[in-house]
């Protein structure tokens, strides 16, 4: 027997019995773990671009706007962008992805999205909702209600989803938006898709139970990524908001997260402030680089220049918020954050 074949058994082996003592759903949850990298963690194919990078000559002349996880949440969506009087001819806007699902108006949230030309990285939710379009263009009609939305979708609105890349990055401003999170010290090209849009904590590896890190893998709640590090979507493996482990260089501007709500670390802005459940809608505004003061271009520059970390002082970062028309979604969040990075 060839030494590639004994690997394979053995692989195959590993799988059936640690399969065989798993519940039907634990069963799944662990194989989707061993998915190839040509699929997403939910299954879908893997976008064009997983990182996709906006240059300078591609910007329109306006301001970055960066907003948060809007869930569908159509009404205040436009309440927030009439608030910064959006025009879509020359401001820049990016979203931090999970367009979709829970609030009202999943579909009207698309085809603003598509007449606008914005730009959003991939949400968990984005993933799922193309997942079940899917199943059910195959022919499974059988939608939960909460995602009956999903039946009225167009070929334009998939394909929309379909490209939406993992990350969106600005090398001119030293940003990149993601919707949950990135392991640092890793390359762009390292980084784990789960953990892109699922993480909310990390730990180091050498801080973490070695038995509870490896249950919570197999229950899909958490990945090893590289040598040194565990992700999680909520607490499974101990550790803190991913956030605040993030040393750059570049800033990063991220959702995901309802529970912290707005997130000032040094070198990470988080923007879902849980819209959904009856809070707030919140966007980032960075002006052009065109209106920056000379002094504060030629810092910003020599940052870049170095490697040193980007701060939303740097980028003269504007935070801005409305009101939620009510709860979508029940039970609403506490009101009181968790205490992550504060200002």
């Amino acid at each position: 027997m060839t030494p590639g074949l004994n690997t394979w058994l053995f692989s195959a082996m590993s799988v059936v019995f640690v399969a065989a003592a798993l519940r039907p759903k634990r069963i799944f949850q662990f194989l989707t773990t061993l998915r190839p990298k040509s699929c997403t963690p939910t299954g879908n194919k893997v976008p064009p671009v997983l990182h996709h990078t906006l240059h300078k000559a591609q910007l329109k002349p306006g301001r970055l706007i960066i907003v948060g996880d809007v869930h569908g949440c159509a009404a205040e969506m436009m309440k927030l962008l009439e608030k910064l009087h959006y025009m879509p001819s020359n401001d820049n806007l990016i979203f931090t992805g999970d367009l979709v699902n829970k609030g009202p108006q999943a579909i009207t949230v698309l085809d603003k999205v598509i007449e606008w030309k914005a730009l959003s990285v991939r949400g968990n939710h984005d993933d799922s909702s193309l997942q079940r379009w899917f199943g059910y263009s195959a022919g499974n009609k059988s939608l939960k209600p909460q995602h009956a939305w999903v039946g009225d979708m167009t070929p334009q609105h998939v394909h929309a989803l379909e490209n939406l890349p993992f990350t969106i990055s600005i090398p001119s401003y030293g940003i990149s938006v993601v919707h949950a999170g990135l392991v640092p010290g890793l390359k762009y090209d390292q980084q784990d898709m789960w953990s892109m849009y699922k993480m909310r904590n990390i730990a180091k590896a050498q801080e973490v139970d070695v038995v509870t890190a490896r249950d919570a893998v197999v229950k899909g709640t958490a990945r090893a990524v590289g040598k040194d590090w565990y992700t999680a979507e909520k607490d499974a493996v101990g550790g803190k908001a991913w956030a605040e482990a993030w040393g750059g260089p570049f800033h990063i501007f991220f959702g995901h997260d309802a529970k912290r709500r707005l997130q000032l670390c040094p070198h990470a802005t988080g923007l879902d402030t849980a819209c959904v459940y009856g809070l707030q809608l919140t966007a980032a505004v960075i002006p052009p680089l065109s209106e920056f003061s000379a002094e504060a271009l030629g810092e910003l520059k020599t940052k870049l220049a170095s490697g040193a970390p980007i701060t939303r002082e740097d980028l003269n970062v504007q935070i801005v918020s409305v009101e939620a028309a009510k709860a979508y979604m029940v039970p609403s969040l506490s009101t009181k954050a968790a205490d992550v990075c504060k200002e």
